[in-house]
């Protein structure tokens, strides 16, 4: 205690200490809490890619969470490499979209505490360098057929 009672910061010091907090405030935030929209050709179901005609639309966040949801039908997908778990999200979740940045009030720690979050245990989840690869034990509602999905990084 008697250390910090020497210690003399000067005005400039004391700013550049409160934008370094500031800094890294605004980072946690974002990284945890705003997820950014992934191009589509660096997405396909099943080898087609996005750009050749799908109403999915995903995001990432600078975690590395990867949110996907069906503009049509509602189906949603939360996927957590950290956690290697692919999970879907109900159709009742409110979820403010964007064209180029979906803010979710914090996706993970929203969708873990509201209860609108279902783990695929059978998602055969696959994380290599650059990439996630998972089948959803859910089928589109247009066809029974599996899906592959493969999100680039």
């Amino acid at each position: 205690m008697t250390l910090l009672k020497k210690i003399k910061f000067t005005t400039a010091e004391k700013l550049i200490l409160i934008l370094l907090a500031c800094i890294g405030l605004g980072y946690w935030w974002v990284s945890g809490h705003v997820l950014f929209r992934i191009d589509d050709n660096k997405v396909s179901i099943n080898g087609r890619s996005l750009t050749e005609g799908s109403d999915y639309s995903c995001f990432k966040s600078l975690a590395g969470d990867i949110f996907c949801y069906h503009q049509d039908h509602g189906t949603q997908y939360f996927i957590s490499p950290n956690n290697r778990e692919v999970s879907a999200i109900s159709e009742g979740a409110d979820v403010g979209y964007m064209e180029v940045i979906l803010i979710s009030s914090g996706a993970r720690n929203r969708f873990e505490t509201s209860g609108v979050k279902q783990r695929l245990p059978e998602s055969n989840l696959v994380i290599g360098n650059g990439f996630v690869e998972f089948t959803p034990t859910i089928t589109e509602w247009k066809s029974p057929e599996v899906q592959r999905w493969h999100i680039s990084n």
